[in-house]
C-alpha cells in the first residue's frame, strides 16, 4: 500500500558576524534529525556540513573571509513520513575597514587652506570620501574626493577662524561597510609679530614722508 508523504518545511536565516556567517532556522516536524547546510562563497568555494536539529531547531556557524553574495541552502531528506525539504537564502558578507587620516595639524593660520589626506585601509580605488568641517558656531565647509589606485585621498578646505570638528567619511559599498574618522582644528588670525610691526611703521613712515612731500611742493606751485 502506499501511502503519500506528509508535507515538511524548513525555515532558514543567515546574518553576518564579526567575519562569520551565521545560520539558523527550524525544521517541521520538530523532530531529533540532521539537516544539510551548503554555504557557497562569491569565489564558488563551497563549505558544506551536517548539522543536528533539537526540538525542530538548527544553527551553524561558518567563518568567511571574502566579501561578497554568499547563498546559503539547506535540505532535509525527508524519512517514511515526511517529504524532503529545502530552503535557502542569500546573504551580503561585507568586511571592516579603516579610514586613516594622516599629518592632522592641530592649528593652522587664517587664510591657510586646510589639507586634509589619508587612506582606505585596506586600499580601495575610486571609492568616493566625504569631508565635512563644522565650525563651534554651526558653519558648515564640504569638500568631495575620490581615493587613489592606492587607496589614497586628498581634499583641501578653506575654513574660517575658530575651531572646526573635521569628518573624513567612506559611505560604504557592496563589500565594505562604512566607517568615519574625526579631529579638531584650530584656524587662528595671523598675529602681528615685531618684524610685521616695524614694516608697518616703515610703511606709515613712508607714506608720511610721500604725502609731506606733495603737500610741500604744492604749497612751492602755489
Amino acid at each position: 500500500v502506499l501511502v503519500e508523504k506528509l508535507e515538511s518545511r524548513l525555515k532558514v536565516y543567515a546574518e553576518s558576524r564579526d567575519g562569520a556567517v551565521v545560520v539558523w532556522g527550524s525544521l517541521y516536524p520538530p523532530l531529533e534529525t540532521n539537516i544539510s547546510i551548503v554555504v557557497e562563497a562569491p569565489n564558488g568555494t563551497r563549505l558544506a556540513i551536517n548539522s543536528p536539529v533539537v526540538g525542530g531547531l538548527y544553527n551553524a556557524t561558518f567563518s568567511v573571509e571574502e566579501p561578497g553574495v554568499y547563498q546559503i541552502l539547506v535540505s532535509w531528506l525527508g524519512n517514511e513520513y515526511y517529504k524532503h525539504a529545502l530552503s535557502n537564502v542569500s546573504l551580503v558578507v561585507k568586511s571592516p575597514i579603516k579610514v586613516i587620516v594622516e599629518g592632522v595639524p592641530a592649528e593652522i593660520s587664517e587664510g591657510e587652506k586646510l589639507e586634509v589626506r589619508g587612506r582606505l585601509k585596506p586600499p580601495i580605488s575610486g571609492a568616493e570620501i566625504s569631508i565635512t568641517a563644522v565650525s563651534s558656531g554651526g558653519d558648515r565647509v564640504s569638500s568631495q574626493t575620490s581615493t587613489s589606485p592606492a587607496g589614497t585621498f586628498r581634499a583641501e578646505l578653506e575654513l574660517g577662524a575658530g575651531y572646526w570638528n573635521v569628518t573624513v567619511v567612506f559611505s560604504g559599498d557592496e563589500n565594505y561597510y562604512s566607517v568615519s574618522n574625526s579631529f579638531t582644528v584650530r584656524v587662528v588670525r595671523p598675529r602681528f609679530t615685531a618684524s610685521r610691526l616695524v614694516l608697518a611703521a616703515a610703511v606709515a613712515a613712508a607714506l608720511i614722508t610721500v604725502a609731506v612731500w606733495i603737500l610741500k611742493r604744492r604749497r612751492v606751485s602755489s
